[in-house]
């Protein structure tokens, strides 16, 4: 099944200094870094699947900790900013900030969220007002546990009557992360990227000559390959980091010397 992806509404059109890719249909090898590195991805089951994919690349790659932190049918309306990082902290061990944390929330939080006065319906201006506060209080409460952090938006989904709701999500999350001053964070707009070149929703692709599946049953979530690919959206800006890391360290030794 595939439709036309719905326009963004002017209101949550994403901000400029989101990061946004060309979706590649070859998923190619991820740099493995010369300088010890802990990554954490964090985040429901599509950031599940997006730790899978980053676990099979740097499956032999020695100098990277990849770090598990999610969790099925969770997001920020369901579980409380401290308590996600309160998870984080837990599986990194004392003393361990992430060099790198990579989030992926909004699959189950179309839902009312709690606020002060009651509950806010999706949607509502005192939703957006309030799940913002949730995703800036989560940014701020992680940054004594990590140096930097990648926040992937909503892919594009075919379910029509989730999809205007996952992109209004996303809209609100980027507007965070442009806002965000406690912990330098990018955010990823994967929406048109998850088209992977088509323009609307794809279930399968035929990707050098074989007709591939991209997307699990549901429409939401991911195939493997999917999900590598996914991974290579990013996959460039992750790499400049990690090379930036590994100069950093390269000039630091020779200052020493």
């Amino acid at each position: 099944m595939t439709f036309l992806s719905r326009l963004r509404p002017a209101a949550l059109a994403l901000p400029a200094a989101a990061l946004a890719f060309a979706a590649p249909l070859a998923a190619q090898p991820l740099y493995c870094p010369e300088t010890p590195v802990q990554v954490a991805v964090l985040g429901d089951s599509l950031a599940d699947g997006i730790w899978g994919s980053l676990f099979r690349a740097w499956h032999n790659c020695s100098t990277v900790t990849l770090h598990r932190v999610t969790a099925v049918s969770e997001g920020l309306t369901v579980t409380a900013p401290d308590d996600w990082v309160a998870r984080v902290a837990d599986r990194l061990g004392e003393g361990v900030t992430a060099d790198i944390v990579i989030l992926q929330f909004g699959a189950n939080d179309i839902r009312p969220v709690r606020t002060e006065t009651g509950r806010a319906a999706f949607g509502t201006p005192e939703w957006h007002a309030a799940y913002g506060a949730r995703a800036a209080e989560l940014l701020d409460l992680l940054a004594p546990h990590a140096v930097e952090a990648i926040w992937l938006g909503l892919p594009i989904v075919g379910d029509s009557t989730l999809e205007p709701s996952y992109v209004e999500v996303s809209g609100v999350q980027a507007g965070v992360v442009a806002g965000a001053a406690a912990l330098p964070t990018a955010f990823v707009d994967l929406h048109e990227a998850t088209t992977f070149g088509t323009g609307a929703f794809v279930h399968s692709l035929d990707i050098d000559g074989t007709m591939t599946q991209l997307r699990a049953t549901d429409m939401i979530h991911f195939t493997e390959k999917g999900y590598d690919l996914e991974v290579a959206v990013f996959a460039p800006d992750l790499e400049a980091r990690l090379k930036a890391r590994d100069a950093d360290a390269a000039l630091n030794e020779m200052a020493l010397q």
